[in-house]
C-alpha cells in the first residue's frame, strides 16, 4: 500500500475524529473534579462521584493521547508534502 494513501487515510480519520469530539473544555472544567485528589482510581469506592471522576481523567488521558498522535500524523504528512 502506498504510504501517502495510507497516512491520507489515518488523517481523515483522525479529522473527522476529532470533529465528533468537539471541544473537551466543558468536560475539563466539570464542578465535581474540585474531588479529584480525594480519589484514587486505582482503588476505587464505587460510588457514583469517584466513578464519574475516574472516567473523566481517563477520557482526558485518551484525548491527550489522540491530541499528540494527531498532531504527530499532521506533521508526517506535512513533511512528506511537496
Amino acid at each position: 500500500m502506498n504510504p501517502n494513501i495510507f497516512y491520507s487515510a489515518i488523517l481523515v480519520l483522525l479529522v473527522f475524529h476529532v470533529h465528533a469530539q468537539g471541544d473537551i473544555e466543558h468536560i475539563k472544567n466539570q464542578d465535581y473534579l474540585k474531588y479529584k485528589n480525594q480519589v484514587d482510581c486505582n482503588n476505587k469506592a464505587g460510588d457514583n462521584l469517584s466513578e464519574r471522576i475516574c472516567a473523566n481523567l481517563s477520557f482526558q488521558k485518551s484525548d491527550s493521547i489522540l491530541t499528540q498522535v494527531y498532531d504527530s500524523l499532521l506533521w508526517i504528512s506535512r513533511k512528506q508534502t511537496p
